[in-house]
């Protein structure tokens, strides 16, 4: 007998002990979850993105570090001439286009003409 009545306690506290839950709650934790479940959607989508973008980052330094360093070596030459000229003729002057090919067009990786520097 002291066990059923133990079940009927148990089953009193269980009917009893939990009120109702407030519509408002279950709304709002129903918000909650599709935030949550939509900010999980979309840090995954940023992983994948940022992982795409390393990829393309590795493709592209692979395919371009040599045309770089032809470009930054062309750069060094072309201050190198500028001071050159500045030591021996101190007043400002324009350089032609043709002048500055002379010298740059051999180092550099592209064809197209350069535009006249003014120093």
């Amino acid at each position: 007998m002291g066990d059923s009545r133990a079940r009927s306690v148990r089953a009193a506290l269980v009917h009893v002990g939990r009120p109702a839950p407030d519509p408002a709650t279950v709304a709002a934790e129903a918000r909650l979850r599709a935030t949550l479940d939509e900010v999980t959607a979309l840090d995954l989508e940023v992983e994948t993105l940022s992982a795409a973008l390393a990829d393309f980052a590795r493709a592209y330094e692979r395919a371009l570090g040599d045309a770089f360093q032809d470009v930054h070596a062309a750069e060094r030459l072309v201050r190198r001439i500028q001071a050159q000229i500045a030591a021996t003729q101190p007043e400002p002057f324009s350089l032609s286009a043709a002048a500055v090919e002379q010298w740059v067009s051999p180092l550099l990786p592209s064809p197209t003409p350069l535009k006249p520097a003014v120093l």
